[in-house]
């Protein structure tokens, strides 16, 4: 018995090593890598596709007439050389824009943070950390109940504010809020969010 297990597996293994090396089974394999050797073309309405999409944010209404009409080379170039493109649309969209020729500098003074604004106040006032804090934290607040319900401020105490910081009194913090509003407009200055 033990010589006929061993004659199996001799058999076995001549059969597997002759299935490995053979050519009835590597047909397969140079069919594949003839497939992948013959790659079609594209066709021009596909390049140009590929083209807008690689260079562009995809091919919108008429672009790929456009391109078709210029040559796929022309645009690329033109792509590659943005000043020579025609921008009269874009331009007289935005020539109204007056951020767009500020500095940073400039931007910064016109369009200064709140949060430095705020501290201007705290200061003139002598308030805290602490009570600088409620009253961001409360001017949050209630900005975020103006804008749950569609402007209308809902009465009651504000639940997120530290029960350790000493509380602002409402008369006070109307008072800081009508402050800041008047450095708002004796400085003309207007807010981040307000950049257009």
């Amino acid at each position: 018995m033990k010589q006929r297990f061993s004659l199996i597996h001799k058999i076995t293994a001549f059969l597997m090593l002759t299935a490995m090396f053979s050519p009835i089974f590597t047909v397969g394999a140079t069919a594949q890598m003839m497939q992948k050797t013959s790659a079609k073309q594209l066709t021009e309405d596909q390049k140009i596709l590929h083209v807008l999409n690689r260079l562009g944010f995809g091919a919108r209404e008429g672009d790929v007439e456009r391109v078709k009409a210029i040559g796929i080379n022309k645009y690329i170039e033109q792509q590659l050389n943005a000043s020579s493109i025609n921008d009269q649309t874009a331009e007289a969209k935005v020539k109204n824009l007056d951020v767009l020729k500020m500095s940073n500098e400039e931007l910064f003074a016109k369009y200064p943070n709140q949060s430095a604004v705020l501290l201007a106040v705290a200061q003139k006032n002598n308030l805290d950390k602490g009570d600088r804090a409620q009253l961001k934290n409360k001017n949050r607040v209630k900005s975020d109940e103006m804008k749950n319900t569609g402007g209308a401020v809902m009465s009651g105490d504000n639940k997120n504010a530290d029960a350790n910081v000493a509380q602002l009194s409402e008369a006070d913090r109307q008072k800081y809020q009508q402050e800041i509003a008047a450095l708002y407009r004796e400085y003309k200055l207007g807010k981040p969010q307000q950049i257009t």
